[in-house]
């Protein structure tokens, strides 16, 4: 997702190849594997695409790595931030590594009075949702917790975005968000879909509590036994003793 940070570990021969050279000229780098030839070398820049069964999906990101550190082990950890949509339009290469020709997606004008609205409404449902998980965690909210990340300061594609990067296990529906062509229809859906996740979380924090409110009165009911019931440290009458 453009603006979303994405840290890699990267160990496989053909990537770390790739990585090297993206990283060209770059601290600490294995200068054996650097393909001073490739277009792209010391660009910093690559795309990411979703890859199902069905085969690769069409629209995918560029990412730009900010930072990297080579492991002792040869792996590169890497950390990436996200940065303008593209769609596939033909594949140039397939191995070691895929190249594609490629058309980037602009971004469309987010400073319409009608995305600032939507923004406000996916804002405000964010934070509602926070402030029930905290309730439900029973952890303190203060205002400080409800800005991070920055939401009021986002304009509403970046938080389109953001937003989108908070469902991972749900890939499928990360790239149809990706895949909107607007960021109104974008935030639109997301705040469809935060306010869903509010209602069915607030109405099963509702029910949890009318069965929890009822549980420490059963609970000393069960505690309460019969007085017939209970053990006694005292011992039965002694019996009569018989005279010898």
């Amino acid at each position: 997702m453009p603006s979303v940070i994405v840290p890699l570990n990267i160990f496989e021969a053909r990537y770390r190849v790739l990585f090297n050279t993206l990283l060209a000229g770059a601290e600490g780098l294995e200068e054996g594997l650097v393909n001073h030839q490739s277009p792209f070398c010391g660009s910093r820049i690559f795309g990411m695409c979703w890859a199902t069964s069905q085969g690769l999906t069409s629209v995918g990101t560029t990412l730009h790595i900010d930072n990297h550190r080579v492991q002792p082990d040869g792996r590169m950890l890497v950390t990436t931030k996200g940065r303008e949509r593209f769609q596939i339009q033909s594949i140039v290469q397939e191995k070691p590594v895929l190249i594609c020709d490629v058309e980037m997606l602009e971004g469309d004008d987010t400073h319409s009075v009608m995305a600032l609205d939507i923004a406000a409404e996916v804002r405000r449902v964010f934070k509602d949702l926070v402030t029930l998980n905290a309730k439900i965690k029973k952890a303190k909210v203060v205002d400080d917790d409800l800005s991070i990340p920055d939401l009021d300061e986002w304009p509403p594609e970046q938080l389109s975005y953001h937003v989108a990067s908070m469902f991972p296990m749900n890939p499928m529906l990360q790239q149809s968000l990706l895949e909107e062509t607007t960021t109104i229809e974008r935030l639109r859906k997301e705040r469809d879909l935060l306010q869903s996740t509010l209602d069915y979380t607030s109405a099963q924090h509702a029910l949890r509590s009318a069965f929890a409110d009822d549980k420490p009165e059963d609970k000393a009911a069960e505690g309460q036994q019969p007085e017939q019931d209970k053990p006694s440290s005292q011992t039965g009458p002694e019996e009569p003793k018989v005279g010898t």
